[in-house]
């Protein structure tokens, strides 16, 4: 598989959930792109709650996570998953380029770690998991987490524009 998120190339993946993860990662990179490239005020703390910055930052730790998650599953035999989430905005705030640089290296990581899991693997459990997780579950909880914040962050910019 090859991926570049980074210089904005099409990524190329198997066919099946991989082509899916990466397809739905290059859409979030491309709209990461706009937002943080229409945000004007994206560094200072939105006073009722997180950043467009904070949004991207708590996504790329969250991409970073599941990559992580989904090679103990894919590699491991008997994986144990850390589920920890990050739920209170980051300490460390990072510019907007350096977060747009690091979702497009985040997306490129994760994109990669789905791409070697074999379509026969996407519907692997984690046996100690009090609840059976699927490498299919974990990308599926990944995207719609960030696309809540990416949407989020989409509203966060309409509000500064108006």
């Amino acid at each position: 598989m090859s991926t570049d998120f980074a210089t904005g190339h099409a990524p190329v993946a198997p066919p099946g959930p991989a082509a899916v993860l990466v397809q739905r990662l290059g859409e979030e990179v491309e709209g990461w792109r706009h937002i943080l490239a229409t945000a004007t005020t994206a560094e200072q703390r939105a006073p009722s709650g997180w950043s467009v910055v904070e949004h991207a930052e708590r996504v790329c730790d969250l991409w970073r996570a599941r990559a992580e998650q989904i090679d103990a599953m894919r590699i491991e035999r008997r994986p144990l998953l850390d589920r920890v989430l990050i739920d209170a905005p980051h300490a460390r705030v990072a510019g907007i380029a350096t977060v747009g640089t690091r979702l497009a290296i985040e997306a490129d990581h994760l994109g990669r770690v789905g791409a070697a899991v074999p379509a026969s693997d996407w519907d692997r459990t984690d046996p100690r998991s009090g609840q059976p997780v699927t490498v299919a579950a974990l990308v599926g909880e990944c995207l719609t987490e960030s696309n809540r914040r990416l949407a989020a962050a989409s509203r966060l910019v309409e509000q500064q524009q108006t």
